[in-house]
């Protein structure tokens, strides 16, 4: 058994794993943004989470999509709609409003479109790595320049070390979804 054989599942793992943490370090800063309490224009909601979620799911597509390589992507994204329909109804089922069940759904129906529009399996875990990685590097930093600045009491959180190995993870998947591009992946 070769190095190659043994490491087959490893692009699809550190997607999962990668959107995962994405997923998790990133929701609370999309519930942390202005559109989100007071709508700014009409669907700003759905806009807001398709920027700081979007890239994670794609992730998650990407890897799912790997678990699931038999399957027609037709019936891969049907499937996906509604496995995240399922998750955004647990999200939210505690929420006293049922607008963001609305706009999680209208938010995953993007995400697949998007991977629809980019076809390729490692395209999505490239562009939802730069994404997430992007995102959650941006985070990063910007704790880090505040923990640095004098007038910073405190500690950082336990947010950062959760964006930086998001960070890691997601650039990481986008490196090795690119570089094993001509696999199957």
């Amino acid at each position: 058994m070769t190095v190659t054989h043994k490491l087959k599942h490893a692009p699809v793992a550190l997607a999962i794993l990668a959107a995962l943490v994405g997923v998790a370090g990133l929701l609370p800063l999309a519930f942390g943004m202005p559109g989100i309490a007071m709508p700014l224009f009409p669907f700003a909601s759905t806009a807001f989470l398709l920027l700081m979620l979007g890239g994670p799911l794609l992730l998650l597509a990407s890897g799912l999509q790997g678990i699931a390589r038999n399957v027609p992507k037709s019936r891969f994204f049907v499937s996906f709609i509604a496995f995240m329909v399922v998750m955004g109804f647990a999200l939210f089922w505690k929420s006293p409003s049922r607008r963001f069940s609305f706009d999680w759904i209208l938010m995953t129906l993007v995400v697949v479109l998007i991977a629809a529009a980019l076809r390729h399996t490692w395209v999505w875990s490239v562009v939802g790595g730069i994404w997430t990685g992007t995102l959650l590097g941006l985070a990063s930093a910007q704790t880090a320049v505040e923990v640095l600045s004098p007038a910073y009491h405190g500690s950082p959180g336990w947010w950062w070390p959760l964006w930086l190995v998001g960070c890691i993870l997601a650039f990481g998947s986008a490196t090795i979804a690119f570089v094993r591009r001509s696999q199957v992946y």
